[in-house]
């Protein structure tokens, strides 16, 4: 078992438990396979029962085998003493356990908490920086291909700016932008095996808290393989309105939009970690 704490915030560990996608059911297997401590408390455990109740429709039932599983695989700690920080109680209850846990992490898609940037010695990050940050501390995570933690040869990727691919991209952000407008349009966007994946992101909100996310849009679209694109949207924070100059090599946020050509047409396959062509059954340029 690693000897580095995390906590997983509510909403996180809730969809990460019912979704086999995402950072969220990553982040919970590398717990499993100890490569950090995942720490709870008895607030974020009934918060978890409460999202996955309210907000993802499972039943007591299923919910209480849930929490059992995440028991197994946690160490619990209770704070004690909830500063006052953040608007909503609930969120100072998570900080305040990653505090006192001694958390080197707390992994949290909420902008409020985000904003918080710190507490004592734990970083406040989102779910994918937390992924970057157990695979550097366990650099045998790399060649198991855990999502957004890839170090592949991109030296024979193809390039070009906007395009077909690029157009797809921004349509299908732009679609899930006007949900629940014009529902079943989406299916016409994505490939067919991956459309239940992107039903059920709908149904959850997490596909258009994915699309908010989107800050910016690298017009230069990456070709890893025939028939498949990555679009690149960095992320950035609403209040990050100045021009700035990257000196060194840097961890960059993305939401990467994979994209294959289906007769003439490209449709979207995913959102979110980059998705390595082995996983469509095509052979890289150079991989």
């Amino acid at each position: 078992m690693s000897d580095v704490r995390g906590v997983l915030d509510a909403n996180l560990l809730a969809s990460g438990l019912v979704s086999p996608n995402g950072p969220g059911n990553a982040l919970i297997a590398e717990a499993r396979l100890g490569r950090f401590e995942l720490v709870v408390s008895s607030h974020l455990l009934a918060e978890v029962r409460e999202a996955l109740m309210e907000a993802f429709h499972v039943d007591d039932q299923d919910a209480g085998e849930l929490l059992a599983f995440v028991e197994r695989i946690s160490q619990r700690v209770e704070p004690r003493d909830v500063p006052a920080i953040c608007r909503d109680p609930d969120d100072d209850a998570v900080i305040a356990l990653a505090d006192q846990s001694g958390a080197a992490f707390l992994a949290t898609y909420d902008h409020g908490v985000m904003a918080v940037g710190s507490v004592g010695s734990c970083g406040i990050i989102h779910p994918i920086n937390a992924l970057q940050l157990v695979a550097t501390l366990n650099p045998s995570v790399k060649a198991e291909g855990i999502p957004g933690t890839t170090d592949e040869d991109r030296s024979k990727w193809k390039y070009a700016d906007g395009g077909a691919a690029f157009d797809a991209a921004r349509a299908m952000v732009d679609w899930l932008l006007a949900l629940p407008r014009d529902r079943q349009r989406g299916r016409e966007m994505v490939t067919p095996e991956s459309w239940p994946n992107f039903q059920r992101a709908i149904a959850d909100g997490t596909a258009a808290e994915l699309a908010r996310l989107i800050g910016h849009w690298m017009p230069k679209v990456r070709y890893p393989a025939p028939g498949m694109a990555f679009v690149f949207c960095p992320r950035v924070h609403a209040e990050q309105a100045e021009p700035f100059m990257v000196e060194r090599p840097q961890a960059m946020e993305l939401t990467v939009i994979t994209l294959v050509e289906r007769s003439g047409r490209w449709l979207v396959h995913g959102m979110g970690p980059l998705v390595p062509p082995a996983d469509l059954g095509l052979i890289a340029y150079s991989w």
